[in-house]
């Protein structure tokens, strides 16, 4: 008994920083002043790419934003969970390419167009852009278009390097720089890789944000392509089709 007071009043007397209930301090020699920079340097990369306050796509996101329970986000189910501006595809046809030319509509058989809000040092953009790369192949119907976005935040990168990236990762994309009219017609995307899905009339189907939910993989990308492609078959099996793109494009059907 007379032991156990002894440890007791040790215990009392060390604290809890001795081992109980408490994490170690930093090892000897390593500033304090950067752990806060590092804490937030991971939480950013296990949250997504997110842009600065001052961008034109709106305030700084949260840290965290975690995924939807569903597999993918619709329309009309992201409208049920939450107020979001109605993609139009429209100003980002109107708009030029990094190259100079005009983006226009699709071409003939292009019946479903995917549009994705990237920047090169994005780490999930990356990902997203190799699998896109990928499926093009697989999916000659769909078309893909690259959004650039936040590419010069924190000076992680600039127009130079945008274009080596390009240049050796994804020679095939047709990019558009976002600007601040481009980026509002898509519901202002505050968290990249950001994915748009549009039929062949210029319509929303099937949105994936960042903010949302994490990053699609190929088989629900490739999924949600067909489904949108199947849209385009119904609706020539119709009749003549109309102007691929319209000014008050019809709701979204889900699945």
């Amino acid at each position: 008994m007379r032991n156990l007071y002894r440890r007791h009043r040790c215990f009392a007397a060390r604290g809890p920083a001795a081992g109980f209930g408490r994490t170690a301090p930093p090892p000897r020699g390593a500033p304090t002043q950067l752990w806060p920079t590092l804490i937030a340097a991971l939480a950013l990369i296990s949250a997504g790419c997110g842009a600065p306050s001052a961008s034109p796509a709106g305030p700084t996101p949260p840290a965290h934003a975690p995924p939807t329970p569903l597999a993918r986000t619709s329309i009309q189910s992201q409208s049920q969970a939450q107020p979001q501006p109605r993609p139009d595809l429209g100003p980002l046809l109107a708009s030029a390419d990094i190259d100079g030319a005009l983006v226009g509509p699709a071409k003939p058989g292009q019946d479903a167009t995917l549009v994705i809000v990237f920047a090169s040092w994005c780490g999930p953009c990356r990902r997203e852009l190799a699998l896109l790369g990928e499926l093009r192949h697989q999916q000659p119907r769909a078309r893909i278009i690259g959004l650039n976005a936040f590419e010069d935040w924190g000076k992680l990168s600039d127009q130079h390097k945008l274009r080596a990236f390009l240049a050796e990762h994804a020679p095939w994309l047709q990019v558009v720089h976002g600007d601040e009219r481009v980026l509002q017609a898509m519901g202002s995307p505050r968290k990249i890789p950001s994915m748009y899905l549009f039929d062949h009339s210029g319509a929303p189907t099937e949105l994936f944000l960042r903010t949302q939910r994490l990053p699609p993989d190929a088989a629900e990308l490739r999924a949600a392509i067909e489904r949108t492609l199947k849209r385009a078959d119904r609706a020539d099996r119709r009749g003549p089709r109309a102007a691929r793109t319209t000014s008050t494009p019809t709701p979204a059907a889900t699945r």
